[in-house]
């Protein structure tokens, strides 16, 4: 018996359209997706398009992200959304956009927590370290 159903729900619609085997093409999705998120956060820090390509490239061929694409595990899942969530804490914003911004932290923050409950606890610090940058912002 699953204890958190939605992302059952989410793997067993694509085993069920799919097939067992093609019904893991979820965790294949997401993985792209991290690797344009991955690609768009080291833009600041690495200028060379074929180096960025191969820190996102080394990051998405570690071996437990390779074995958990074939596998019916929500771990993948949740992955872009907290890269994304970490991405709209570092990106420095003003004003009106604070509470925009907020809402769709909280927004990825409650999705990941939905896929895996562990995700809590890397969710917990991105408010933390949110009000942290807003804070010495204010006093630059």
């Amino acid at each position: 018996m699953p204890f958190n159903p939605s992302p059952d729900i989410l793997t067993g619609l694509y085993r069920r359209l799919l097939g067992y085997r093609l019904g893991t093409i979820i965790n294949y999705l997401a993985l792209l997706w991290t690797g344009a998120i991955l690609n768009r956060l080291l833009r600041d820090y690495l200028r060379s398009p074929w180096l960025r390509s191969l820190a996102v490239l080394f990051v998405l061929g570690t071996e437990q992200i390779l074995f958990q694409i074939n596998n019916y595990m929500v771990d993948l899942l949740a992955l872009p959304l907290l890269l994304e969530a970490t991405i709209l804490v570092i990106n420095p914003m003003g004003g009106e956009q604070l509470k925009k911004r907020t809402w769709r932290l909280a927004l990825l923050l409650g999705m990941a927590a939905a896929f895996k409950l562990t995700n809590l606890f890397c969710g917990a610090n991105n408010p933390d370290l949110l009000f942290l940058l807003d804070q010495t912002r204010g006093r630059e």
